[in-house]
């Protein structure tokens, strides 16, 4: 299921969220993890795209940080919004599993399909599944299976 994929996604990036705001990386290996979190803000707010992405991931999983929904999709939205395609993963397994927003399939799909259209193989088997299952989209075997072969192609070339 979706939620698994994304599950996993967020233990890589939960066991390492260092790995994606390398400007950080020191305070995180020290340990300082409410100055990390601080650090990742500070370079968020100036424009940093994978900080943004790290700090929201962080926030909307309340790792090292307090649990915050609306300052998660605030940082993931940025990054997304410039064209991050994790981000945009993200912002779409929000929407399709209702975490810490109302369940929203055709906005998961709208969010997927940003990333998608990057070749995140990530969201093209998310949008797979949904055009699978006929969520949030016209149900449409032949798209899904179109979804889920590039998926396996662009997932095996990026490492995703």
């Amino acid at each position: 299921m979706r939620i698994l994929l994304a599950a996993a996604v967020a233990c890589v990036m939960t066991a390492s969220p260092a790995l994606a705001c390398p400007e950080a990386q020191d305070l995180y290996r020290k340990g300082w993890y409410p100055e990390y979190v601080q650090k990742m803000a500070e370079l968020a707010d100036g424009g940093n795209l994978e900080c943004s992405f790290t700090l929201g991931t962080v926030l909307r999983d309340g790792v090292l940080a307090t649990q915050d929904f609306d300052g998660a999709m605030k940082r993931l939205r940025f990054s997304a919004d410039r064209g991050h395609a994790f981000s945009q993963f993200e912002i779409g397994t929000m929407y399709d599993n209702g975490y810490g927003v109302a369940q929203d399939q055709a906005e998961a799909a709208r969010w997927y399909q940003k990333a998608a259209d990057q070749n995140f193989g990530m969201a093209q088997y998310n949008l797979g599944v949904l055009y699978q299952d006929g969520l949030g989209v016209p149900k449409d075997a032949a798209k899904a299976e179109q979804l889920f072969a590039l998926s396996r192609e662009n997932v095996t070339n990026t490492g995703q």
